[in-house]
């Protein structure tokens, strides 16, 4: 049997995607995942009869969409989560309206590995955007005097793998495609003007957890990142270990040798407080799994 191409058989498959993964760490390439999120079709469930009376190719076809779909499952919605995103987006709302010069409260999004913290995170700044703009674009629909053309209400990077001062500030001028300059006083100054002049109002800083404080370069970047907090933006902090920001004791940060036994300790301290067997949060998860489990299963079952 020769397969015969229909009008939609086109050679470009709609679910797969053109080109590279959008890049959120890039202005432009934040708009773009927060239009396209949420956008994917998943493929449909046949039955065996229907399944079996597909040609070769069209076969072929749903096969590779039914793969689509299982790597591109949403994000399951839990108690936590919805939680978070509805606290984010509230915080998010409340510093947005806020006229006044001053430190904005922000947010640390602290929890084990692979549980969602980034992508809840970004789908509750990508929400609050999606209404700020409409805002802006009501309000101030012609450019601003002092501002720039480019309008980024939210800025997402990621902290460098060796955390220093200046690897943070061209993460953040990264966002905006703006040049770096030399020294450190000169890149602060201008990621304060790209952040006042882009008119942004939340900073999400992602992997913060790569701060071990153990060195000066790393007190140096937690001293940058509390200076951000002074620039009339929301600072949400994504990170897997929040106890690991616990200040060293006065009298045994001079010492090097004291500051690496306890650093250490502390290190030990908190590895075993999230052992399944001693942290009570891990040991609900397994519950809160399996109360979603009907819910869960129906997702995988139209999948199939």
């Amino acid at each position: 049997m020769v397969d015969q191409t229909t009008p939609d058989e086109h050679a470009v498959v709609p679910f797969l995607r053109a080109g590279p993964p959008p890049d959120r760490t890039r202005w432009d390439g934040w708009q773009q995942w927060r239009k396209i999120r949420g956008t994917f079709v998943p493929a449909p469930r046949l039955t065996p009869a229907d399944y079996q009376s597909l040609s070769p190719r069209r076969r072929a076809l749903h096969d590779l969409h039914r793969t689509a779909t299982h790597v591109n499952m949403r994000l399951q919605e839990t108690p936590m989560s919805a939680r978070v995103a509805n606290l984010m987006r509230g915080r998010l709302q409340n510093n947005a309206v806020k006229f006044m010069p001053g430190t904005r409260d922000g947010l640390m999004i602290n929890g084990g590995g692979f549980q969602g913290k980034t992508e809840t995170a970004c789908d509750a700044a990508a929400s609050f955007e999606d209404v700020w703009r409409e805002v802006h674009h009501q309000l101030l629909p012609s450019p601003t005097p002092g501002t720039r053309d480019v309008f980024v209400p939210v800025a997402y990077c990621r902290l460098p793998v060796r955390a220093t001062p200046k690897g943070l500030c061209k993460a953040i001028l990264n966002v905006y495609g703006n040049p770096h300059p030399g020294t450190l006083d000169d890149l602060v100054r201008v990621v304060r003007d790209a952040i006042r002049d882009h008119h942004t109002t939340a900073l999400l800083i992602d992997d913060i957890t790569r701060l071990r404080l153990h060195r000066e370069d790393d007190q140096d970047t937690l001293d940058l990142i509390r200076e951000l907090m002074d620039l009339n933006v929301t600072l949400i902090r994504v990170t897997e270990g929040e106890p690991d920001f616990a200040p060293c004791p006065p009298h045994i940060a001079p010492d090097p040798a004291l500051r690496a036994v306890w650093t250490r300790e502390r290190h030990n301290v908190f590895h075993w407080l999230r052992t399944t067997d001693h942290q009570p949060y891990y040991g609900a998860l397994k519950p809160l799994l399996e109360a979603h489990a009907e819910r869960l299963a129906k997702a995988i079952d139209h999948c199939q």
